[in-house]
């Protein structure tokens, strides 16, 4: 049968698998590495101070120019060929962003987008809005006017981190009901370890009866503080699919569900 690699961590999975359960990242079909080429072809970028984050929007960002690259452990090899290109990346994220080094397309953003007119900052202050933005998972660029661009369905979360930035010494105003966002946050755990248990096991039981009672209360609650609603949406709506396939008794496409929605839950657990 034949399998498919996690660029980032090596793991294998069965072929029917799209995203590693523990980084995340879209798998690749096994097959001619760029780690088989010979050492004077390589070009090795170390990453290890680099933080999740920021490697995964990396990743992102050299699958979506076409870019063969592998990853061992934190450190990224590519072909020497590549080198301008990945050093155009591996600098703009750097910066904050990816600050021309990408399109907008390429960033991940899908839809309508906002855009935020920031001339009168400091240097300093994008910098540590870049570091918010990539820690949060917001997807975003700096235009050619070095305006922030982002998706309309990320203005929640962007204002947030844009009023801790701009106002760091202001009250933060209390305006959600603190047991409802404790509901929100059981809802996101338990949806968590439910998928964790099913990705390995299609058929536990406990697995099973956690992610029923879970999945139907993620359709009640908010979105629990810190999650992008557009984030909590697609949580919603793989735990909604991932409930049918239980009842359809579906266990390749159980596992295969599980592992989509614990990859989607796991920077936030």
């Amino acid at each position: 049968m034949s399998s498919r690699i996690c660029p980032a961590c090596g793991a294998q999975y069965l072929a029917w698998v799209t995203r590693c359960a523990d980084c995340g990242v879209a798998l690749l079909d096994a097959g001619p590495s760029v780690l088989d080429l010979p050492d004077d072809e390589q070009l090795v970028y170390e990453l290890a101070e680099w933080t999740p984050a920021r490697r995964t929007l990396l990743e992102s960002l050299l699958g979506a120019d076409g870019i063969g690259h592998a990853w061992e452990a934190a450190d990224l090899v590519v072909h020497v060929d590549d080198e301008s290109r990945v050093d155009a990346l591996v600098d703009a994220i750097e910066q904050g962003g990816v600050a021309g080094a990408a399109s907008a397309e390429q960033a991940g953003l899908d839809g309508d987008q906002l855009v935020y007119e920031l001339e009168a900052w400091s240097v300093d202050d994008r910098h540590k809005l870049g570091e918010a933005l990539l820690e949060a998972g917001v997807p975003f660029v700096w235009d050619a006017s070095d305006a922030l661009v982002v998706s309309a369905d990320d203005e929640d979360a962007v204002e947030k981190i844009l009023d801790a930035i701009e106002y760091p010494d202001a009250l933060e105003e209390i305006t959600e009901d603190e047991g409802a966002d404790d509901a929100a946050q059981d809802a996101l755990s338990e949806l968590f370890l439910a998928a964790d248990r099913l990705m390995h096991d299609p058929s536990d039981e406990d697995g099973t009866e956690g992610l029923v009672k879970a999945a139907e209360l993620a359709t009640e609650v908010g979105v629990p503080y810190g999650l992008a609603p557009a984030t909590w949406k697609a949580v919603v709506d793989h735990a909604t699919e991932l409930r049918g396939r239980l009842s359809a008794e579906e266990s390749e496409k159980v596992v295969e569900s599980a592992t989509a929605l614990r990859s989607l839950l796991r920077p936030y657990v």
